[in-house]
């Protein structure tokens, strides 16, 4: 959950140090439940998609190969997240990661 935590509280400037943290907390999911996991892959789309992700983790010199492996990146792929999430918390009201 830390990393979790350190990867929001990142300002997306600061992309390399975002990424890092990220990728921390993708591979301690089984420490963090579920519903946290899947709002942070949607909360990465998000940055990725409508926060000019792609281009500043460039411009912070991630390489490509780095950028390629982190998921979700395309309305494909964070599509089956926002379902799991449907389906656990039908009553939840979040704001849509297109909106």
């Amino acid at each position: 959950m830390a990393h979790k935590l350190m990867y929001e509280a990142y300002d997306s400037s600061r992309a390399e140090d975002l990424v890092r943290s990220y990728e921390k907390a993708l591979s301690l999911a089984d420490r963090m439940p579920e519903r946290e996991f899947l709002l942070l892959q949607v909360r990465f789309y998000r940055f990725c998609r409508y926060q000019d992700g792609f281009a500043k983790m460039s411009e912070a010199g991630l390489p490509a190969e780095t950028i390629e492996r982190l998921k979700p990146k395309t309305p494909g792929e964070v599509l089956p997240v926002l379902e799991r999430l449907a389906a656990l918390y039908p009553g939840f009201q979040a704001a849509s990661p297109t909106s």
